[in-house]
């Protein structure tokens, strides 16, 4: 049975998740996000806030990636550094056998915050992330699925690729030597050693102000959390960057656009290393693996934007080739459209 919104607050009040006297006094309301998901948002007089999650899907696998994200923000609570508890929403109940997630609402703060600033605020958090989550990888065993993405083992012709995916793609991955060479490289070097999101984008990325007036960053949306990579996670945001750039070509804003996107990436990965520590040869391989895989995120879009039954459409076929330049030339790609890592790559040069 679904929680929509006319029959969630009797589920909550049933999971003692809220107070009848604010049900009957009428200071409960509830707003639906369409999204993939079955999402609710449940404000209580204004001073709190809850989110429903519940999948849209029976599918098994829609279900698994459920009880995985709220296993993850149990594992962050019960023995993540505060720093990690701090970067994750608080889980307040799920109930396996609905498959519904409710965790505390992260607002975004409403306060104008330069682009950059917030761009940091991110790499600060999934530094965070990608530090602090040890705890949680030791504790993993088969809770988490250890496998790196699927579109790296689209290259494999023994991988019987989703429903989902084009067969048009699956062919061009297959046929087109350079780009199947790419991919299998990529999952030959994947590394499965860190607490990963499995799904980092902006969306995913939340600004909210702290109980001190500070700003931070939320990462929400844990449903691909996994032992992995982390350069997946970096390339995650590199990818939106990189695709906003072809989205974007021939417009009369395409070069002021491009200038802040750099400054905001040029940001997020300085934030990011300097929460980290990361030295300088480690930085730059880091990065090197990260924008690679950003290429083959790029493919993961083609696909996704793609619909399964009809031609492919030429958005996508510049994509796929798109896609192929940057795992080839990461460093080009890196320093014409990206603009990002300068800094390290002046300290290798040093040391």
């Amino acid at each position: 049975m679904f929680v929509v919104a006319q029959t969630v607050i009797h589920h909550l009040l049933a999971r003692d998740l809220l107070d009848a006297a604010d049900v009957v006094a009428g200071r409960v309301v509830v707003h639906e996000q369409r999204r993939r998901n079955n999402n609710l948002v449940i404000t209580v007089a204004g001073r709190r806030g809850l989110f429903l999650k519940q999948v849209a899907s029976a599918a098994p696998e829609h279900r698994e990636t459920l009880a995985r994200e709220a296993w993850v923000y149990r594992m962050i609570a019960a023995h993540g550094h505060p720093r990690l508890v701090a970067v994750a929403p608080r889980l307040l109940d799920y109930a396996d056998e609905r498959s519904v997630l409710v965790t505390e609402l992260v607002s975004p703060t409403s306060a104008a915050i330069e682009a950059p600033a917030v761009a940091a605020a991110l790499g600060r958090a999934l530094a965070v992330a990608h530090t602090h989550g040890q705890a949680i990888v030791q504790r993993a065993d088969d809770r988490l699925p250890r496998i790196p993405p699927s579109v790296l083992l689209l290259a494999d012709p023994t991988t019987v690729p989703s429903k989902s995916v084009h067969v048009d793609i699956v062919r061009a991955i297959q046929e087109l030597p350079a780009l199947g060479r790419e991919l299998e490289q990529l999952r030959h070097e994947w590394r499965g050693e860190a607490l990963i999101h499995g799904d980092m984008k902006w969306d995913n990325a939340v600004l909210t102000r702290g109980l001190d007036g500070s700003a931070s960053m939320v990462i929400v949306d844990w449903e691909l959390a996994d032992v992995g990579d982390e350069a997946l996670d970096i390339a995650g945001i590199l990818q939106w960057f990189l695709h906003a750039w072809v989205r974007e070509l021939g417009s009369a804003d395409a070069t002021a656009a491009a200038e802040l996107r750099r400054s905001e990436l040029d940001a997020f990965w300085s934030a990011y290393v300097d929460q980290r520590g990361l030295e300088a040869p480690h930085g730059a391989t880091l990065l090197h693996r990260s924008t690679r895989l950003a290429g083959a995120r790029l493919i993961q879009s083609a696909i996704e934007a793609q619909p399964p039954d009809l031609a492919l459409a030429p958005p996508t076929i510049v994509l796929l080739q798109f896609a192929l330049n940057v795992m080839r030339n990461p460093d080009r790609a890196r320093r014409r459209l990206l603009g990002v890592g300068d800094r390290i790559s002046t300290l290798e040069a040093c040391a």
